[in-house]
């Protein structure tokens, strides 16, 4: 079912890997999720990023983020590790 917006609601992306005849024992893979204002944006969104190297997309993601929380307040001293969760 496809539905044109989530109003007072959730979004759920749900899929399957298969590992059906394989003996392996571990499998890594990597899931990539695209956000767009269209499908067209978010599958864009996706594909560009599918394509280059995983590790420097997280540090680019992790410095980002580290960046982000070194500006939040600590709220006077009271903040714990729930509140930067």
């Amino acid at each position: 079912m496809a539905y044109s917006s989530a109003s007072n609601g959730n979004v759920a992306q749900m899929g399957w890997l298969s590992t059906a005849g394989n003996s392996a024992t571990s499998i890594t893979f990597v899931v990539a999720v695209g956000f767009g204002a269209t499908q067209a944006d978010a599958i864009a969104a996706v594909s560009s990023t599918v394509g280059e190297d995983i590790s420097v997309q997280q540090g680019v993601y992790d410095n980002a983020w580290h960046d982000y929380d070194a500006g939040l307040s600590d709220q006077g001293g009271t903040a714990d590790d729930q509140y930067y969760s």
